[in-house]
This record gives structure tokens, sequence and C-alpha cells, in this order.
């Protein structure tokens, strides 16, 4: 019972601070503000139900907005939430960071700095919305990382996390489904006020429908059109990565059998049609049924996929896919400007159509006019973004995902953000907050485990000793986890 009632406190003070926010942002984010500083921070129903439910939020207040600006803003939740949480943990717990190895803290650090400097160039050139935009999506890797490690200490194992995600999974594949079939239940989440202001016009629900059928995985052979459902995410792509990462994982925790999972990834086929999640997806179990009768490490798991990867890029090039195009564009930007061109610059959420910083505008070739300057690739974004220093920035993130591996039980986890860092080569959208983002949450939250903290916690009081002038002692910090 009590625990009843911490999720439905958890879900009504996300409703509050939408609502307040749907009628003037100042308040509503004052109210959010005290909510995270009074406990909120440090609540995993809270953390996770603003991110897997943050559009179904925004559309039960879109009738009551003024304008697109608040829907915008409100999209910005699931960064500026886990952002501020992160901050109140630092400024609170600031020793827990002391446990995590230091090249995993000076790496993330460094990353970051590389960000902020580009996010200056950006705001200089392309103004705050463009700039912002890309700040919050390369940033997002290790503010998540951090805020699962800093969210794991609040609990004593992992169990919570896992009935969490069993639950969220069951709701969002149940809604996908009625939602698929029910205009009903659509106009109950008030679908159509949603999509009203994601596609700026005025619709009915089943305008909102109409809007997004196509054909089966955008076939041109295959006639008949069907409509794609996000379910309660209202998001194609960010629902199906949902649908792969939590699933998979909990198929990697022995927690639903195979045949759940086949159900699961057959029904997210027919529901979504989403390419780029299926290939990641098929791509994630095999790596992990492969690594559990072969020995694990990075070299292997990048030898196996690296020819993979060379093979659907040359693909790509072959019959000029759009994500290859990008990606093959934001090189090109980067040999003409080796230093980048900042933050902004590049994009499907950017607005810059230019050559380079100080360079004409983009040629126009129809569709692919905007493609030129690396869109629809995360790496084409980043090399035209960050120039060389995009490969310090990937390298840390690399780094980063393998060097947390040291503190988990079993490794293979690592499988999952490294597979969407590469898959970044074909889509933005795998370094969402739902994509690499969720996968690197579930990774610091993985990582900090009690075995690992309190062998750590020693080495900081054998070193906080030495610096003292002191002799170490077998003494162990006291660590509340």
């Amino acid at each position: 019972m009590k625990e009843i009632k911490i999720i439905a406190a958890s879900f009504f003070k996300l409703l509050i601070i939408y609502f307040l926010i749907s009628i003037n942002i100042y308040g509503g984010f004052f109210v959010m503000f005290i909510f995270l500083i009074n406990g909120c921070y440090k609540n995993l129903y809270f953390q996770l139900f603003n991110l897997f439910f943050q559009n179904l939020l925004i559309g039960l207040f879109a009738y009551v907005l003024d304008s697109s600006f608040e829907f915008n803003f409100m999209h910005s939740l699931n960064y500026v939430i886990p952002t501020l949480s992160l901050f109140i943990f630092l400024a609170k717990d600031f020793d827990k960071l002391l446990l995590l190895p230091r090249k995993i803290v000076v790496s993330g650090v460094v990353a970051i700095s590389i960000l902020i400097v580009f996010l200056l160039i950006g705001l200089a050139y392309y103004g705050v919305q463009n700039s912002m935009i890309y700040f919050r999506l390369f940033s997002i890797p290790f503010i998540f990382l951090l805020l699962g490690y800093y969210l794991k200490f609040q609990y004593n194992n992992d169990e919570k996390l896992i009935t969490i995600f069993k639950y969220i999974l069951l709701v969002l594949v149940v809604s996908s489904f009625i939602g698929k079939f029910s205009n009903g239940f659509l106009n109950m989440i008030n679908y159509e006020y949603y999509m009203s202001y994601k596609y700026h016009t005025v619709m009915t629900v089943s305008e909102a429908v109409d809007i997004n059928m196509t054909r089966f995985m955008n076939l041109s052979f295959f006639n008949l059109k069907l409509f794609r459902f996000g379910s309660l995410m209202h998001n194609i792509i960010s629902y199906s990565y949902v649908v792969i990462l939590l699933s998979t994982f909990l198929l990697y925790v022995k927690e639903i059998k195979k045949r759940w999972y086949a159900f699961i990834f057959i029904s997210l086929i027919f529901i979504t049609f989403s390419k780029g999640t299926i290939i990641f997806g098929l791509m994630a179990v095999s790596s992990f049924v492969i690594f559990m009768k072969w020995d694990f490490s990075v070299k292997k798991l990048l030898l196996l996929l690296l020819p993979i990867w060379i093979v659907v890029i040359l693909l790509g090039i072959s019959i000029n896919n759009q994500h290859t195009f990008g990606l093959i564009s934001g090189f090109d930007r980067l040999i003409d400007n080796p230093l980048g061109n900042g933050l902004g610059f590049s994009g499907n959420l950017s607005s810059t159509r230019l050559l380079s910083a100080f360079g004409g505008s983009l040629p126009k070739i129809g569709s692919y006019t905007r493609l030129q300057n690396g869109s629809e690739s995360i790496f084409g974004v980043l090399f035209s973004s960050l120039g060389i220093w995009s490969f310090l920035y990937l390298f840390l993130l690399l780094k980063i995902i393998v060097d947390s591996s040291n503190g988990l039980r079993n490794k293979l986890f690592i499988i999952m953000p490294i597979l969407l860092v590469f898959q970044g080569i074909f889509q933005e959208e795998s370094f969402s907050p739902y994509a690499l983002g969720l996968a690197m949450f579930i990774l610091g939250y993985l990582f900090s485990n009690k075995e690992y903290a309190s062998s750590m916690s020693e080495n900081i009081k054998k070193q906080r000793d030495v610096n003292l002038n002191k002799t170490p002692t077998n003494k162990i910090i006291d660590i509340n986890i």
C-alpha cells in the first residue's frame, strides 16, 4: 500500500507540473523546482514516469496551451528535470562522485567541456534554440549515466528498477495495441491535440490517424497503408527504442522468457514499422546470444559488427540513402572546416542551412538540401559541428562506456550503449533520451553496486589519509547505499 501511494504521488506531481507549465511556464517551473529539492530528485518513479510519459502528459494539457512555445518547452523536461536532479545530487552528495573511477569522471568532464566550447560558438552564429538542442542531445549520455548512478544509492538492489521496467513495458505495449485499433482511446488521451501542435495544424482524431498512415516498412510494392502508433509516447521511433531496450534488458536479467520477447519484437514490427530500431534490436539480441557462448570483449564485439556496418554504409551510398548521404556530407563539412562549425550548425532539429559558419547557403537539391551539412546521421552532425574534435568526443564516450563495465556484475550489458553509439551513423534519434540516454541511465544504475562502492570507498579513505600525512587505516567510510 505504501508503494502504491508513492507511485500515485509521483505521477500526480508530474500532472501538476505539466498542467501549471501549460498555463504559465514560470509558475510551473518554480513548482517543479520545489518538488525536486523536496525529494523528487531522488525518486526513481518520478524520474522514469517523466521520461516515458512526457508526451502523454503534454497531450493531456495541450488543449490549454497558448502557443507552440509552451509545447516545445515541455518537450525539454526529459532533459531539464534529470539535469537539475543531477545538480542537486552533486550539491548534496558530491562525495559519492568520488566513488567512480577517476578516469570516468575526467573523460566526462573533458567531453562536456568540448561541448560547452562549441555551444558558445553555436550561440553566436545559430541562436539559442538551434545550439541548445544539440548541446542537450550530445550531453544526455553523461547526464543520464550519472543520474542512474546516483539514484542507485537510494535503493539496495536492482529489483526496483527491474519491476518498474516490467510494468512500464506492459503498459506501453498494451496501449499500443489499444490505440492502433480504437479512436476512442486516442481521443481520451488527447492524441489529436498533441498532433495538432506537432504538425502546426488543427486536426481531428481521424485526421491525426491519417497523417500517421504509411506503407509497411515504407516498401514501395506494399500498397496498403497502415496506422503507425507510438503508444503513449506519441513518437514511433522513441517508442520503438524504449520497447527494444526494456525488453532486451529484461531478457538480459532473465526476467522475461524468450517467447515473450519474440512476441513483443514481432508486435513492434507491425505497430511501428521502424526499420532502424528493428535492425538495432536484431543486432543486440544476436550479440547477446553470441557472447553468452563466447567470452566477451569489446574488441570481439567490434570485430563482429564492423563488417556489418561497412556493408550497410556501402549499400547506403550505392542507393543514395538519406542517412548515408548525411554521414558523408557531414564528413565533407569536416574537411571544409576541420576546427568545427559549432553546435546548431546541422541536424534535423536545426534550422541552419549553411555550408559553413562563414559560408553561403546550401545548394538547392530538393529533399536532400538539408542533408548537405550532416543531418539524418548523428555522426554527420558531429563531424560538421565539432570538426576533428568529434573524434575525441566519440572516443571519450566509448571509453566511459567500456570503463563503466568494470563496475558491472555482467559486462554484457555494455553491448547496448555501444550499439547505440554506432547506430548514430544512420539515425539522429539513437542519441535521444529514449535510446542512448536510457541505455546510459541503466548502465549507471547497474554500475553502482554495493560491493564495488565499498571497495572504492576504502581506496578513497586511504588516499585521503595519505594526503593528510596520516597512516592509512583499514576503516571503511560509512556510505549509505
